[in-house]
């Protein structure tokens, strides 16, 4: 848990996507997320949703 994002870079990144006058689709807080979404990235969304199925389900 010491490697979550804090709330404050979570609140950070929430004003950031709500201030910039971007059409950004996604905005990543913090390290833990980056790493997420760079795993998703890589494997794919199926294969990704697949591994939290399974994290979370069995």
């Amino acid at each position: 848990m010491e490697s979550y994002s804090t709330p404050e870079q979570i609140a950070e990144v929430v004003y950031e996507a709500a201030t910039d006058g971007k059409g950004q689709l996604r905005y990543v807080a913090g390290a833990d997320a980056a790493a997420t979404y760079s795993a998703r990235l890589q494997i794919g969304d199926e294969a990704f949703r697949g591994a939290i199925r399974q994290q979370f389900f069995g």
